[in-house]
């Protein structure tokens, strides 16, 4: 019996005939995953310091700033460092709800050395669901850390958000590089 195609699925089965590989990123590498680490930490830090200087201009212009770190502060800082780990798998988890939706298929999730990942291995997907499945948590996270800086007016909660979105943003490293 001949096997159909899943192409109306957002992906195959079996490689077609006249494939041609767009880009191979191998974050095992270590050559590869030094470059993917340090551009994520120079990304990071433009992104922190973007951000420190539009808070800056937006939320303590007018004020003296004045950083007193409390007990409560302190909880703050560690929901944070939790709030970072508690991203990282929300965030694969956002891509394999995507690839899910898409394909249907078993996914795999890892981590490596340098990075965090989820696929779905056994299919050859199509650019569009890969597209979709890729920038699915770059746009998801960008609402769920910015967009309650509006509304806070705690220093150390509005620097944890915006450590939260520098953290987003160089994380994603690997999206800006499948886009290129």
């Amino acid at each position: 019996m001949k096997e159909k195609t899943a192409k109306h699925q957002n992906y195959e089965l079996v490689l077609l005939e006249g494939y041609q590989e767009d880009k191979v990123i191998n974050a095992k590498h270590i050559t590869t995953a030094i470059v993917l680490n340090l551009f994520a930490l120079v990304l990071f830090f433009v992104v922190l310091g973007i951000g420190v200087f539009i808070l800056l201009v937006t939320h303590f212009s007018n004020q003296r700033l004045e950083i007193k770190v409390t007990f409560a502060d302190m909880r703050i800082l560690i929901g944070m460092i939790l709030g970072m780990l508690l991203y990282i798998v929300l965030h694969e988890l956002v891509h394999g709800l995507c690839y899910k939706l898409m394909t249907k298929q078993k996914l795999t999730f890892g981590l490596t050395l340098s990075c965090a990942f989820c696929g779905v291995p056994e299919v050859y997907t199509y650019k569009r669901c890969a597209l979709i499945t890729i920038l699915a948590p770059f746009v998801v996270f960008h609402f769920v850390f910015i967009l309650p800086m509006f509304w806070v007016t705690s220093p150390i909660l509005l620097f944890s958000l915006l450590i939260l979105e520098a953290l987003h943003v160089s994380g994603c490293i690997g999206v800006y590089i499948v886009l290129v």
